[in-house]
């Protein structure tokens, strides 16, 4: 059994980026961390094949939802492991030759994009560590970054 991660048509990830995130995904090798086993990219498809991982994503087990409960020690051991395997060069392998950036269209996920990248629309390392961050306070506090319903920013009268 495979997991497979399939871009939206309408994607705007290019062939390049799509390659980069590929050739980073092949590097990394970690028992915490799901293995890319194949991809694809032909005729505008751009699938990634990962191993199947029968209790959920990272996610669910942080919420309960697959059963297992992370408790505050196990999640520490996955930000330890997570940070010793790190590789916050994906920007990088992305950007031309001579510059330390590379423009692109916005894209991510809510929550874990770097609001620099988001205003400039210039990837650079700091905003994969950006992201990297915002997995490790998800990890340290066991809730998303962005929750539905709720407001985690108050107002100047302290009311949120």
């Amino acid at each position: 059994m495979v997991a497979i991660k399939r871009a939206k048509r309408d994607s705007m990830q290019g062939g390049p980026e799509f390659t980069a995130e590929v050739e980073l995904l092949s590097r990394v090798h970690h028992k915490n961390l799901v293995s890319l086993v194949g991809f694809c990219l032909e005729q505008g498809e751009q699938i990634l094949v990962y191993e199947y991982v029968p209790n959920g994503d990272l996610l669910d087990s942080l919420s309960g939802k697959s059963g297992i409960r992370l408790d505050w020690l196990r999640r520490l051991k996955i930000i330890l492991g997570a940070a010793r395997v790190a590789d916050f060069g994906l920007s990088k392998s992305m950007a031309d030759s001579g510059t330390d950036h590379v423009t692109t269209q916005v894209k991510g996920t809510m929550g874990y994009l770097d609001p620099e990248y988001y205003m400039t629309q210039q990837l650079t390392e700091k905003s994969d560590v950006y992201s990297f961050g915002v997995v490790m306070l998800e990890l340290i506090t066991a809730r998303r970054p962005i929750e539905q319903g709720s407001n985690s920013e108050s107002g100047a009268d302290g009311n949120g």
